[in-house]
């Protein structure tokens, strides 16, 4: 596998950096350098839409499958960072429940009650933080109900989608980390790959939230090996 090259913007992103406030961070590598190695990540990230187009249409050079995927590290072999026979074979169980039609039709009935019951709290108190008070517990709630944790109370379900968040954005490999992202700016999805010469073509999968929320179309990222 080839070295990559990095620069001196690749080589000043941070994590840290990139979870406080990516944006002035990606409208510069769009200026300056639209396909940048990130050592922080050992990714290279693709933020201009052209750029990102192209990733994302050519599955025959750029697949889902990441080395050291942080995603992968937390929850293994897993929908959102394999190709081809093992993508399709995954997908097919949670597809059909998930198509946006499906869901259309039984969204508000699992989400309508959570979100007046939370309103309700909300009108009847002095007031509250938004966040940790309704649209936090709000979330997982009605994600819990339709992976069918419905009977589990709030605090247990984002303690435990946190982790499993912090644990698919641990590009450190810390195994201390303990930083929770429900309290951070978001991360966003985004499609991670790796370059590969002469592989056989694979559809590209959106990746986890392991890298950042994007500006318009937002950054790619891909591995490359020779």
């Amino acid at each position: 596998m080839s070295t990559p090259t990095t620069s001196d913007l690749g080589a000043s992103i941070t994590v840290e950096a990139l979870e406080a406030d990516p944006f002035p961070i990606y409208a510069r590598l769009r200026e300056e350098e639209p396909v940048c190695f990130v050592p922080a990540v050992g990714l290279r990230l693709v933020t201009r839409w052209d750029d990102v187009q192209f990733v994302a249409t050519h599955p025959e050079v750029f697949t889902a499958e990441v080395d050291a995927s942080p995603l992968a590290r937390t929850l293994g072999r897993n929908v959102l960072t394999v190709d081809g026979a093992d993508h399709a074979r995954m997908r097919a169980g949670m597809d059909a429940p998930m198509r946006p039609r499906t869901v259309e039709g039984y969204a508000p009935g699992v989400i309508e009650p959570i979100a007046r019951r939370h309103l309700d709290a909300i009108a009847d108190g002095p007031g509250a933080e938004l966040m940790s008070t309704y649209c936090e517990p709000v979330s997982v709630l009605a994600l819990g109900a339709v992976m069918g944790l419905g009977d589990l109370d709030a605090e247990t379900l984002r303690r435990w989608f946190g982790d499993l968040a912090t644990g698919g954005a641990n590009f450190e490999q810390d195994p201390r980390s303990r930083r929770s992202p429900m309290r951070r700016a978001p991360r966003s999805t985004a499609a991670s790959a790796r370059f590969s010469t002469g592989s056989s073509a694979s559809p590209t999968r959106a990746s986890s939230p392991t890298c950042w929320r994007p500006t318009g179309p937002g950054p790619r990222c891909f591995r490359t090996s020779s």
